[in-house]
């Protein structure tokens, strides 16, 4: 069940970073994120900031509709992601000669 939209986007919500994206793929990545589920909404603007864009959302075209510039709703729809409260350990794999002070 997805939180209500005012509460994704309400003041003190955003975790985010800013600046030119090259065209095509990129990853932004953030750190330090404290456990819990977060949904995670991609929105961009243009360079001469009259249109924007972010991922559909019930109750997206509400907060849209605020912004005194052209907006979209894309149709790639928001993602639910959910940090866990402890990382998960890294299986760690020995080679019997690694660091082996054995001569063969």
């Amino acid at each position: 069940m997805l939180p209500p939209v005012w509460e994704v986007v309400g003041a003190g919500q955003s975790l985010y970073e800013q600046g030119p994206v090259a065209p095509g793929t990129s990853t932004q990545v953030i750190a330090d994120v404290p456990a819990g589920s977060y949904v995670a909404l991609a929105s961009c603007g243009n360079a001469d900031s009259t249109a924007m864009w972010a991922s559909d959302y019930p109750g997206i075209e509400e907060i849209l509709a605020l912004f005194p510039l052209t907006s979209f709703a894309i149709e790639q729809g928001a993602t639910v992601i959910t940090v866990p409260a402890e990382t998960p350990a890294v299986p760690v794999q020995q080679s019997p000669s690694f660091g082996s002070s054995q001569s063969e």
